[in-house]
Order: structure tokens, then sequence, then C-alpha cells
């Protein structure tokens, strides 16, 4: 079985470090990059639904393409070399991606940090922390501050 870096990513500049890095360490593994997205938009898709008067799981299926085909837009922009799969999941992030990961059975967990400092993490929990101790695998947890070399 081919080996599988996973990369849990939000779409912005904070993830273009992860991204890289998960590249990297997928080129070097000659590993499969399978990035996994937390889409909360889909918690709008029974309101579209309705508005529209559309069928909820039409709705739903499209706006996951869409998403699965923005996620993928922003990976090409840092990845190359490497096969990219897209996994659109849903629920409380922490949750959803050490479960993604379970399924994959990911080798590594690639994620950013937002650098909160220790009395925001203590308020408001901290995912990155969240997911260490949930996932079945290492967790490469990516500072905001670190410029990946390519």
């Amino acid at each position: 079985m081919a080996a599988n870096v996973l990369l849990a990513i939000r779409i912005g500049p904070e993830s273009e470090a992860p991204t890289r890095i998960a590249a990297r360490l997928a080129r070097d593994l000659n590993a499969v990059l399978t990035v996994v997205y937390v889409a909360v938009e889909l918690q709008t898709a029974s309101m579209v639904a309705s508005g529209g008067a559309m069928d909820e799981d039409s709705v739903r299926e499209t706006m996951t393409r869409r998403v699965r085909a923005e996620v993928l837009d922003f990976v090409n922009a840092y990845v190359s070399g490497v096969t990219v799969d897209v996994m659109v999941v849903e629920g409380e992030v922490s949750e959803a991606v050490a479960r993604a990961a379970g399924e994959r059975n990911a080798d590594f967990l690639v994620v950013g940090t937002k650098g909160r400092g220790p009395l925001s993490r203590l308020v408001l929990g901290d995912t990155a922390h969240d997911l260490i101790r949930r996932t079945p695998c290492p967790v490469v947890v990516v500072p905001r501050s670190v410029q990946p070399k390519d």
C-alpha cells in the first residue's frame, strides 16, 4: 500500500506553508497527498435547498463539488510532483480530521497553527493540540512563522 500524507487546511494564506511542507513530505515518501477540508458551508445545504425549492442532496453534492474544486485549485498552486486527493468532510474540525486520518490510514497529518498564546489556548482550545491527542498517526504542526524550503 502506498504511503499517505494527510493535510488539513483552510483555504487562505495561513495554509501555504503547511501545504508546501506536506507536499515535500509526500514527495520524499513517494506518498499520496490527501487534503482534508472540513466544509462548514455544507451546514447551509438544507436552507439553500428549501429557499430554492431544490433537493437537499443535489444542493449538497453541488456544494461539495465546488468546494473540492476550490481546494484542489488552492493546493495545486503550491504542489507539484505528487498525487493529490481531496476529501471534503463535515463535523467538528478535530473529530472530522482525526476520523479522516483513520479512514485513509494516514502515515502523517500536517496542520498549520494560528500561533495563539497560552491564555487564548486555555480559553478557546487549540485544534492542533486536540488533533495530536485524537489522531492515530504522527502530527506535523507547522507554525505560522515557518517559511518552507521547496
